[in-house]
Order: structure tokens, then C-alpha cells, then sequence
């Protein structure tokens, strides 16, 4: 009780946020108790309105929270298939490289300068895919791992600790943050007693 004003017929107490108007007539005798109780009833459901309300708001804000972050990782996942598929378009051009430079024969009658370029360009191109966070896989001697690649062929071998190890990349994988963009094209050993 903040106020209370004997001037008037009336008396006002505030509690809490709100005002509460109790009418006591001087010349008529009030029952004070019964007053307090309903005083104390209003109370009881005025705070637990505030509960209720406050409980709404924390919810609404942990709701909208959530779909903050759960937006921001879509548009993430967004960014990062986008990048994905752009890359892809650029592992042939690699691939090019990479059999330009094995074929030796056709290699060595350029001219040095020509093939100095063409490792430029290559090294160029592979430094926009290490810069994108995309990782070669190539696995020569390791073992078969189909999740990161894909075995297009066998070769025999007499010697057991080599089974299932690759021994030729046909084709370069790579990976963007362990997620394989394209698996690696591999011939595996495979044990043969005879």
C-alpha cells in the first residue's frame, strides 16, 4: 500500500503496477478481511497473467532465435552447393591437365615455353580450388575406401599386404570440408595365391 487518502469517501491502494479501487463508505461498516481476500485474488491472477505473458514472450524469442540460426544455416548450406556445383564444372578442366601431362611423348615435343604456360594455367587453377577449401584425393597405396572411392577395376598381386590397397588412380577425387565432391576412380590390388 503506497497511498492511502482520508479526505475523500474513498480510499486507493496501489499495488504492484496497477491501481485497485476499494470503496469504503466512512459511515458504512466494511468487512476489511474480505476486502484483502478479494485484493489478494486479484493479485494471484494478475501475476499469474504476468507469468503467463512473460512465458509467451520467452518463447516467442527463443522460436524466432531459432529460426534465425536455422536460416543462416540454410542459407549456408545454400552458398556451399552452389560453390560445389561451380567447382565440379572445373575438375574436367583439371583432368585435362592431368592427361595432357602424362601423355610424355606429346608432352616433350612442345616447346619449354609452351609447357611452361600450360603449368602456369594448371597451377593457377589449382591454387582457385585450394583457396575454395577443395582437397585432392588421391590415394595410391592406400586402402579401398568406397566412401571416398570408386574402384573401376582389379589387379592381381601375389603379395597379401597389398590386397585391397589402391594401385592406380585413374581419375583424381576431391572433397570440400570432408564431404567427397567427386570419389576418386581407382584400380585395387586384389590377392591372388597363385
Amino acid at each position: 500500500m503506497d497511498k492511502i487518502d482520508d479526505n475523500q469517501n474513498n480510499k486507493i491502494e496501489k499495488i504492484e503496477d496497477g491501481e485497485i479501487e476499494i470503496d469504503l463508505d466512512n459511515d458504512i461498516d466494511v468487512d476489511v478481511d474480505k476486502e484483502i481476500k478479494k485484493l489478494k485474488a486479484k493479485l494471484k491472477t494478475c501475476l499469474a497473467e504476468k507469468k503467463d505473458y512473460l512465458d509467451g514472450w520467452q518463447r516467442s524469442k527463443a522460436d524466432y532465435l531459432n529460426l534465425n540460426k536455422k536460416m543462416l544455416e540454410d542459407r549456408e548450406n545454400s552458398i556451399k552447393v552452389a560453390k560445389i556445383n561451380i567447382i565440379k564444372e572445373f575438375l574436367p578442366l583439371a583432368d585435362s591437365f592431368e592427361m595432357a601431362f602424362n601423355n610424355k611423348d606429346s608432352w616433350k615435343k612442345l616447346s619449354a615455353n609452351w609447357r611452361q604456360g600450360i603449368k602456369m594455367i594448371y597451377n593457377h587453377l589449382k591454387e582457385i580450388l585450394d583457396n575454395n577449401g577443395i582437397k585432392e584425393i588421391n590415394p595410391i597405396n592406400e586402402l579401398f575406401d568406397p566412401n571416398f572411392h570408386e574402384a573401376t577395376g582389379m589387379e592381381k598381386t601375389q603379395d597379401k599386404e597389398k590386397d585391397q590397397l589402391v594401385s592406380k588412380v585413374i581419375e583424381k577425387g576431391y572433397i570440400l570440408d570432408d564431404r567427397v565432391i567427386r570419389p576418386a576412380k581407382v584400380i585395387i590390388f586384389n590377392f591372388n595365391k597363385k
